[in-house]
């Protein structure tokens, strides 16, 4: 091989730069999965850094909450304190003691008058339904005369 063949140094020189634009193109493959997977992982480390700073809060006022319980159990093993606890975060009555909810969008009271409403139609469909339509309503007099004379000893 002759160092100053120009067939072969063209040759030479067009295999390395065969070579080179396969090994571009594989690295530029690998550096953007690369950059995908940082911007993914990224991602889930936000979510998951709100979502710690949310489970945080949520201890802290569980703490608090707890804190509070404790000290009121301190405070008072007496009756009184006991059944204030009860009333108060177990919703529990002294017998013949009624709770009233008050709902100020009255959702209740209107779920009520629907059913109510819808009551009343089927029971007037019931009894439309119970008429046939050739009715003229004479003859029932007399079978109804009929039957009590036959009840009647």
């Amino acid at each position: 091989m002759e160092k100053n063949n120009p067939k072969e140094a063209y040759r030479i020189k067009k295999k390395r730069k065969k070579i080179g634009f396969w090994t571009k193109l594989v690295v530029l493959i690998i550096a953007g999965y690369f950059v995908m997977a940082f911007f993914q992982q990224s991602v889930e480390r936000r979510e998951l850094a709100a979502e710690m700073d949310r489970l945080h809060q949520e201890k802290a006022e569980i703490e608090a909450r707890l804190e509070d319980l404790e000290a009121i159990l301190e405070k008072g093993d007496t009756d009184e304190a006991i059944e204030k606890l009860a009333r108060e975060n177990l919703t529990m009555l002294k017998p013949g003691e009624r709770i009233y909810i008050l709902d100020p969008k009255n959702t209740i009271g209107q779920e009520l008058r629907e059913r109510r409403r819808e009551q009343q139609e089927e029971d007037e469909s019931e009894e439309e339904s119970e008429v046939p339509e050739d009715y003229d309503g004479e003859g029932d007099s007399e079978d109804a005369e009929e039957t009590e004379e036959e009840q009647s000893p």
